[in-house]
């Protein structure tokens, strides 16, 4: 059934990039095939929850979406009433509890159907939780931040660095962190956006009390903490507002 779903996925994503440059030569087609191939196999560390993953999936595979700003990523993205959040009416939520980088290359179609302005990215603990390799992680979301660039799906991508968990566990903490530096490589080199999240959630190393209630997700305070960090990035995209109620 995975099969199934990745070589859709490769067909859809095929079609929208065909459709998006243009009637392209057979060498140029085979090189994006190549690539999709490259990027299924590097789609190792599997979403913890691989029903909802696909309940998801195919819900964002009906929707048409003309908003602006694409909010990507774990249940630290799904979780955020972004809209609200940022005081905007013109932001998509694109994220699954439990993905990882790979579930999120498996679903790359569905959740970069249109063309946005800025795309938001905070993914990877997930699969640091799984034990997957730091190179792995890395090479996943190179792909990733690389499949963006390549079918022009967001004007502008801002790379949110992964939140750190609890002072519970500073193993995986240390992970993070290392994960964190080699993504900030990864944004100065594409020059993309960094946003460092861990600044304000977890100055001193690990994630504050009073922005988590279980040590890995957001509790309100945190949220907002998120979205005050995040939103100068967004003003140069002329903030649609709220309309004032009657």
């Amino acid at each position: 059934m995975r099969d199934v779903k990745v070589n859709a996925t490769r067909l859809l994503l095929l079609c929208m990039v065909c459709s998006a440059l243009g009637a392209l030569g057979v060498p140029a087609v085979q090189r994006l095939q190549n690539r999709l191939r490259r990027v299924s196999r590097a789609a190792e560390s599997a979403p913890l929850d691989a029903r909802l993953h696909a309940r998801k999936q195919s819900q964002f595979a009906m929707l048409n979406s003309s908003d602006r700003i694409l909010m990507v990523g774990d249940s630290r993205i799904d979780e955020g009433e972004w809209d609200e959040l940022l005081d905007r009416v013109d932001v998509a939520n694109r994220g699954i509890s439990g993905d990882t980088t790979g579930g999120l290359l498996a679903r790359f179609a569905e959740t970069f159907a249109r063309p946005v302005d800025v795309c938001v990215l905070q993914i990877g603990i997930n699969d640091l939780m799984q034990g997957s390799p730091l190179e792995q992680t890395e090479r996943n979301y190179r792909l990733l931040l690389e499949q963006i660039e390549q079918t022009r799906s967001a004007r502008m991508i801002v790379v949110a660095s992964v939140v750190l968990t609890g002072d519970r566990s500073p193993e995986l903490n240390n992970r993070v962190m290392d994960l964190n530096s080699r993504l900030m490589r990864l944004a100065a080199e594409g020059g993309f956006q960094w946003l460092d999240l861990n600044a304000v959630l977890a100055p001193r190393g690990h994630l504050e009390k009073k922005y988590t209630n279980d040590g890995t997700h957001l509790t309100g305070e945190g949220y907002q903490a998120f979205a005050a960090a995040l939103k100068p990035l967004l003003e140069p995209t002329a903030p649609a507002h709220h309309a004032a109620p009657f």
